[in-house]
């Protein structure tokens, strides 16, 4: 990042695509001003090339990492590799299917990042063991 540039926020999601999560994210980034933040979207998987035309904002590039089925243990390096040339000045990963995605963000360096839920997905009594400790792992 260069002196004369805003921060930017590199947003990590599982897919762009039709959704409540990612119209609130569209919306946001349409949103802020510019000159405040710019923006980077992660996609762990895939984007729907037709929903990123809504993204309004300039600059903005969206990335796809092409998470294979099941466990990708490559996801993490490409997600670090990424992140390390792109330099964000914030990570923000959002739903628990991207909430792994902190690991290679601090192995990165980056050094604000923040995870964020949307909806409950699953887990609406928040019973699932497994998923509290990822989250108090994260915290």
């Amino acid at each position: 990042m260069t002196n004369n540039q805003s921060p930017l926020v590199a947003h990590i999601i599982h897919r762009l695509d039709y959704g409540g999560l990612e119209n609130g994210l569209v919306n946001l980034i349409n949103h802020i001003p510019p000159n405040r933040y710019h923006h980077a979207i992660i996609c762990l998987t895939d984007y729907n090339p037709e929903f990123r035309r809504r993204i309004q904002q300039p600059g903005v590039e969206v990335f796809a990492l092409h998470k294979s089925e099941g466990h990708d243990l490559g996801l993490y390096g490409r997600c670090w590799n990424l992140l390390r040339q792109l330099r964000p000045a914030i990570v923000h990963t959002r739903n628990l299917a991207a909430l792994e995605m902190q690991f290679p963000a601090w192995l990165a360096r980056v050094q604000r990042r923040v995870h964020g839920e949307h909806g409950w997905d699953r887990d609406p009594a928040l019973m699932n063991p497994r998923h509290h400790r990822l989250r108090r792992w994260l915290r």
